[in-house]
Formats: C-alpha cells, sequence, structure tokens
C-alpha cells in the first residue's frame, strides 16, 4: 500500500513538473508564407525558416491539414480561375517542454490564373439597305474562327471578318452578335471572346424607281436588254410581248432563237424583298436586224438567257 501511494505521489509530482514547464514553454513565431506563382491549376508558397520549428501546418480552405518539412510548398490539382484561402503555423519538436506550436499566420488569399481571353469584336454596319445590310470587324488577334448569331437564330461559325445578311423586312431592326473563337490547339490556354452586339435598322422605303432600259448586241436573232440597277430592288421581273414572265438578279436580259427584222416588246420592272413592292413597269421595243435567223417561216417568241455579254 505504501508503494503505491509513493508511485501516484512520483506520477503527480512529474505530471505536475511537466506542466509548469508546458506553461513556461515559448510558443513558436507564425511563418510568413509567400506566393511565388500562381498558374492555372497550381501554385507555390514560400517562408522563412521559423528557428526551432520541427516542420510546418499548411491549410488549404478548409482541408485536411498539410504537414511539411521544408520552406516551400506546391499545391497542384487546383481550379483554374479559382480564389482560395491558405493559413499555416509552425510545428515545435514534438515532446518539447521548451516551444510550443506557434499561432496559425494571417489567412492569405490568391487565385489561380484564368485562360486568357481573346478581345471582342468591334462590330460596324454597313450597306444598309431595306433588305440587307452587312457587318464588318478588324480581325482579333489569334482567333481561328468567329461566330454569329442573327437575331434568334442559330450560331453559325464564319472564317472572314464581314458577313452580309439579306432577305430581310424594311423598316426593320435586327441584333447580330459575334464573337471570337480561338483554335482547338489554344482552348487550354485561350477563352473565347465576349459577345460584341449590334443592333441595324433596315431602311424604309415607299416605292422602287422606274427602270431606264437600253437595248445592245442587236442581231438577227437575239439581242440584249440591260439597265441601272434599282436600290433596294432584289430582283427583276422581264416579259418579251407578253411572255411568262421570268425573274432574273442581274441588270441585263438576253432573248435568242429570234426571228430576223422583227420588232419585240420587252417589259422590265423591279421588286423588293416586299414583293408587295414593285417598281413601274419599263417597256422597249427593239427590232432585230436582217438576216438568217432559227425560224424566219413562224419562228418562236425568243429564249431569256441570264449571261454576261462579251
Amino acid at each position: 500500500m505504501k508503494r503505491f501511494c509513493f508511485a501516484t505521489l512520483l506520477s503527480l509530482a512529474f505530471a505536475a513538473v511537466f506542466s509548469c514547464q508546458r506553461e513556461s514553454a515559448e510558443k513558436l513565431p507564425a511563418p510568413s508564407p509567400v506566393l511565388v506563382t500562381a498558374g492555372q491549376y497550381d501554385a507555390t508558397f514560400i517562408w522563412e525558416t521559423v528557428r526551432n520549428a520541427e516542420a510546418y501546418e499548411f491549410v488549404l480552405n478548409d482541408e485536411a491539414p498539410l504537414t511539411v518539412k521544408g520552406v516551400s510548398i506546391t499545391l497542384e490539382d487546383l481550379e483554374e480561375a479559382t480564389e482560395y484561402t491558405i493559413k499555416m503555423r509552425a510545428l515545435a519538436p514534438q515532446g518539447s517542454t521548451t516551444w510550443l506550436d506557434s499561432d496559425y499566420c494571417t489567412p492569405v488569399k490568391f487565385a489561380t490564373a484564368g485562360k486568357k481571353q481573346l478581345a471582342k469584336p468591334t462590330l460596324k454596319a454597313t450597306d444598309v439597305l431595306s433588305h440587307a445590310f452587312t457587318i464588318s470587324w478588324t480581325p482579333v488577334r489569334n482567333a481561328a474562327k468567329y461566330v454569329y448569331v442573327v437575331g434568334d437564330g442559330a450560331e453559325q461559325d464564319l472564317y472572314e471578318t464581314q458577313l452580309t445578311v439579306t432577305d430581310l423586312n424594311f423598316f426593320s431592326e435586327y441584333s447580330v452578335k459575334v464573337k471570337a473563337v480561338p483554335s482547338d490547339e489554344m482552348l487550354d490556354v485561350t477563352a473565347e471572346s465576349e459577345w460584341a452586339t449590334i443592333t441595324v435598322k433596315t431602311q424604309n422605303i415607299t416605292e422602287l424607281a422606274a427602270l431606264n432600259l437600253k437595248s445592245s448586241a442587236i442581231g438577227s436573232a437575239e439581242f440584249t436588254v440591260t439597265w441601272d440597277a434599282v436600290p433596294h430592288a432584289v430582283k427583276y421581273v422581264c416579259e418579251l410581248n407578253g411572255s411568262e414572265p421570268v425573274e432574273v438578279t442581274d441588270t441585263f436580259v438576253t432573248f435568242n432563237g429570234l426571228r430576223s427584222q422583227t420588232s419585240y416588246s420587252v417589259v422590265v420592272y423591279a421588286v423588293a424583298a416586299d414583293e408587295n413592292l414593285k417598281s413601274p413597269r419599263a417597256t422597249i421595243t427593239v427590232t432585230t436586224k436582217k438576216g438568217p435567223s432559227p425560224d424566219d417561216k413562224g419562228g418562236n417568241l425568243g429564249d431569256f438567257e441570264e449571261k454576261p455579254i462579251f
């Protein structure tokens, strides 16, 4: 019984001494981590050695602590363009009665790098008509292509720096947006640009100008009728001696297979995108020259031919 009491008293005495020693132990100073580099997916910190520290405890956000023996650490597998917070403390030698672990340092915030974003195109509207307009922009550095959307339409790829929008209603507003896109090889380090948006209002028209018809290249079996382009017209309708109308988009029409020394009446009028809007009907009479023709005994009213005249 006496031995037991003596052992117990001895243990208590040692505990008391150890407790006194711990109470008199000094806390290590907290380290001061410095961010060296921050990439898209990693970051490196360094700090000065804390004298008498055995190791360091490093905490990223609220994750489990990491024990580091040296004076640097590289964090990997991070998310790009993301903000993080780190804190750390110096660890005293295990069982030390002289030194205590330091407090955590003031939390340090840092962010990983994001992808470099392409510049946003600067859009400009030109050639605005009642039924069409053109959007253009200067080339964006490192862009492999562009994507555009007209109104509520689908995204479409484009490899040029302009686009022409057609088949529109007159005196109406249209929204066009464009963004620059990097090549597949650069997607890991380069991001698409922001959307650039422009709103364009087509011109208002109440009438189309009349055509001034001219004849040329008159032969014994053919001739050509030409005219100047009519603003806002999308096509022209041609009739030969009241025959079935034919539509053309050029500013000329050639008739062949005609009778020689015969007069023909040609009617042409312009049509806008809104097909209810048409120019006045213009008429010209052309007489073929004397000479052989495909059918001088009866013949036909001729054929339309849409091709340039040389």
